[in-house]
C-alpha cells in the first residue's frame, strides 16, 4: 500500500466564529487521520452549517469529500470537491485552497483509473505552488504524480518523481513528507522484485513515522515488509510484521488496511497448504475491503479467492474470481496486477502458479 501527500490549508482567523468553525475543521481533520471517519464527518458537517463564507464552505466541503474517499464513496467525493472548486473560482486569495482541491480530485480520479485526468489535475494543481513558490507544496504534488505513474506501471518516471519529492521535503525540513516519500520509493523497488531494498526504505520511512505517532504511516510500512519477506520465501518474519500491520490497522479503524494484512496472511496460508486458515482469512480480507470501499482491496481479495478456488479444483469460480480481479485491477488502471492476474487466468489448465 502507499501514501498520498495531503495539505490541509490554512486560513487567516479574522473572528471568534471563524476560529470555531476552523476549529471543527481541525477536529474533522485530526479525528479522519486516525481512521474515525463517521465522527470526522459529523465534525465537519457542524462546520459546514456554520460557514456563510463560499471559502469556508468550499474548505470544508473539499474535507468532507477526503473523508468520502477514505470511506470508499469516491463518486460523491469527487462532486463534492468541484461543488468546492466552484464556489471558491472567483474568490480572491483562493488560490492554496483551488489547488488542495485539485490535488483531491487528482487522488480521486486515480483512484478511479482515470489517469489522464488524475495527471491534470495533479499539474493543475502544481502550476498554482509553484506560482507560490510553495516548495513543501511542490513536493507534495510531485509525490502524488509518482503515485499515478506508479499504478499505471511506468516505474521509472514515478521514482523520478517520488526521489524529487524527498529532495524538496529534506530541503525544509518536512518530517512527514520525507517518510511518505521514502516509503513510496521503497514501493517502486518492491514492484521491480527488489525486495531487501524495498525493506531497507519500508525501515527507514517507518522510524520518523514513529516519532510523530503517525500510526497509519507505521501500519504501512509494516504490512509492506511483511509482503516483502513472504515474496523472499520468509515465512516467520512476514507473518511478525503483518500481524504488526493488522493490530495497528485494527486499532484505528482501517477497513482497508486490515484488507491489506488479510491478503497477504491468506497467501502465507496458502503456501503452507492450511486451506481452512486461508479460506478464513480471505473472508477477512474480502468483507473488509467491500467495507472498505477500495476497489484495490477487492481485486486483490478477489485473486486470492480465486486462488484457493484452485487449490480445491474449482476451477469455474477460481475463473470467475480472476475474472472479477482483472476487471476491477484495469478499472483502476493498474496494469501491473492486471497482468499478473492474467498469468493466473492462463496456468488454470493445468492450475500451476508462477514463483
Amino acid at each position: 500500500m502507499r501514501l498520498w501527500a495531503r495539505q490541509i490549508c490554512s486560513h487567516k482567523i479574522v473572528d471568534k466564529h471563524a476560529l470555531h468553525i476552523k476549529a471543527l475543521q481541525r477536529l474533522g481533520n485530526v479525528l479522519e487521520c486516525e481512521g474515525n471517519y463517521a465522527a470526522s464527518r459529523n465534525a465537519l458537517q457542524r462546520a459546514l452549517s456554520q460557514s456563510a463564507k463560499p471559502i469556508q464552505q468550499a474548505s470544508v466541503l473539499n474535507d468532507i469529500a477526503w473523508v468520502l474517499m477514505r470511506q470508499g464513496d469516491i463518486d460523491e467525493a469527487r462532486q463534492l470537491s468541484e461543488q468546492a472548486l466552484t464556489l471558491c473560482a472567483d474568490v480572491p486569495d483562493s488560490d492554496r485552497l483551488r489547488a488542495q482541491i485539485f490535488d483531491h480530485l487528482g487522488i480521486f480520479a486515480e483512484e478511479r483509473g482515470d489517469v489522464e485526468d488524475s495527471l491534470r489535475f495533479h499539474r493543475n494543481s502544481l502550476e498554482i505552488k509553484q506560482q507560490l513558490a510553495d516548495i513543501g507544496g511542490v513536493a507534495e504534488n510531485l509525490n502524488n504524480i509518482g503515485s499515478v505513474f506508479q499504478s499505471s506501471g511506468r516505474y521509472a518516471e514515478a521514482m523520478q518523481s517520488y526521489e524529487e519529492s524527498l529532495r524538496l521535503n529534506q530541503q525544509i525540513g518536512y518530517t512527514l513528507g520525507m517518510a511518505m516519500a521514502t516509503l513510496n520509493i521503497g514501493l517502486i523497488h518492491e514492484n521491480e522484485a527488489r525486495y531487501e531494498e524495498a525493506i531497507k526504505y519500508y525501515n527507514i520511512a517507518s522510524q520518523p513515522f514513529t516519532d510523530i505517532g503517525y500510526r497509519q504511516g507505521i501500519a504501512l510500512c509494516k504490512g509492506n515488509i511483511g509482503t516483502c519477506y513472504l515474496l523472499l520465501k520468509c515465512p516467520e518474519q512476514a507473518e511478525a510484521y503483518l500481524t504488526q500491520a493488522l493490530t495497528l490497522s485494527q486499532e484505528l479503524g482501517d477497513d482497508e488496511g486490515q484488507s491489506y494484512a488479510w491478503v497477504w496472511l491468506a497467501q502465507l496460508s496458502l503456501d503452507n497448504m492450511n486451506m481452512p486458515q486461508a479460506e478464513a482469512q480471505a473472508t477477512q480480507a474480502l468483507q473488509f475491503a467491500q467495507s472498505s470501499g477500495s476497489l484495490e482491496r477487492q481485486a486483490f481479495a478477489q485473486r486470492i479467492w480465486g486462488r484457493i478456488y484452485c487449490v480445491h479444483n474449482h476451477l469455474g469460480q477460481a475463473l470467475a474470481s480472476f475474472d472479477n480481479a482483472l476487471s476491477l485491477f484495469r478499472r483502476i488502471g493498474n496494469l501491473t496486477e492486471a497482468s499478473a492476474v492474467e498469468k493466473d487466468i492462463a496456468q488454470i489448465r493445468p492450475c500451476r502458479f508462477p514463483k
